[in-house]
């Protein structure tokens, strides 16, 4: 008697099959319906020192890291926090780079340097120590496998100060949002919309109640009489002579 395979088998077999010849990269799952991709989670600088800096950029590298981008997807993010600690005034500048361009290449006012971001800073001469750091750069991206850096860097004007990083985690997302990560288009502040609306609607409503509450008249009452003069005394009148 011939026997033939479960189907429930057969298909099992082939799933194991695939599984084992299909490489890391391909399974992960594409961008799509703006949802979002964790390609990298990782930490660094906690039993193993710190990372400082006593040089303006570039400075060094915090974290390197080659990520798989999966098709689909056409915005990456690159998430750092951190604890910081600066000497003699020192502010802690950060760049984010991915492959050879800058996340972000814009000019921040603080820095004044294509690319840097200024994340900390004290006092002119201050130490400042134990305090968080955290920040997230957006990009376009292409499927592929870019490289992403972030470097820290000591600031361009104080003299002699040192920046350290530790206790540190790093993430790099991905999604799709139709474009790539934008600039913003400038929007009236939605809370002096709301709060010029209130306020004209509570004037409205206290008019309201005041001039026009049902069954009471809105024309003034008149002003009341001032009382009669008393007539004055008859006098009597004297006999003609």
């Amino acid at each position: 008697m011939k026997k033939t395979s479960s189907p429930l088998l057969i298909a099992f077999i082939g799933f194991l099959v695939v599984g084992m010849l299909t490489p890391p990269e391909a399974k992960a799952a594409g961008c799509s319906d703006m949802n979002l991709q964790r390609l990298a989670a990782e930490f660094n600088y906690f039993d193993n020192g710190h990372a400082e800096s006593s040089d303006p950029p570039p400075g060094v590298a915090v974290y390197q890291k080659m990520v798989f981008v999966p098709d689909g997807c056409d915005t990456l993010y690159v998430i750092m926090s951190g604890t910081g600690d600066a000497h003699v005034g020192a502010a802690h500048w950060f760049s984010c780079k991915l492959d050879s361009a800058f996340c972000r290449p814009e000019l921040s006012p603080a820095t004044d340097t294509p690319g840097w971001i200024a994340l900390q800073r004290h006092g002119e001469f201050d130490d400042f120590h134990e305090n968080g750091i955290h920040y997230t750069w957006c990009t376009a991206v292409k499927p592929g496998i870019p490289a992403v850096a972030i470097r820290m860097a000591r600031d361009l004007w104080s003299d002699g100060g040192t920046v350290y990083f530790s206790g540190s985690h790093f993430y790099v997302d991905a999604s799709y949002t139709g474009g790539g990560c934008v600039v913003a288009q400038p929007t009236e502040d939605p809370l002096s919309s709301l709060a010029a609306g209130a306020a004209a609607r509570s004037s409205e409503s206290t008019r309201s109640l005041i001039f026009h509450r049902p069954g009471v008249s809105t024309t003034p009452a008149p002003l009341p009489l001032p009382p009669a003069l008393p007539a004055p005394p008859e006098v009597p009148l004297l006999p003609l002579r």
